[in-house]
């Protein structure tokens, strides 16, 4: 799933990791973009990661 300005597979890097009952992300990401309260469900682990487009 895209986000905004983030095509889905763009490497990221996680800066911050916050609360208590919803724990959310701020990742910045290797395309420049940087965002903030992203749920787990809307990150996936780099070796967790298949690209639907390889063969």
């Amino acid at each position: 799933m895209d986000l905004p300005g983030v095509p889905a597979g763009t490497r990221g890097r996680i800066q911050l990791v916050n609360g208590f009952s919803w724990i959310r992300y701020r990742v910045h990401f290797d395309n420049g973009e940087e965002l903030g309260f992203l749920d787990r469900d809307q990150l996936v682990p780099a070796k967790e990661w298949k690209d639907e487009g390889a063969a």
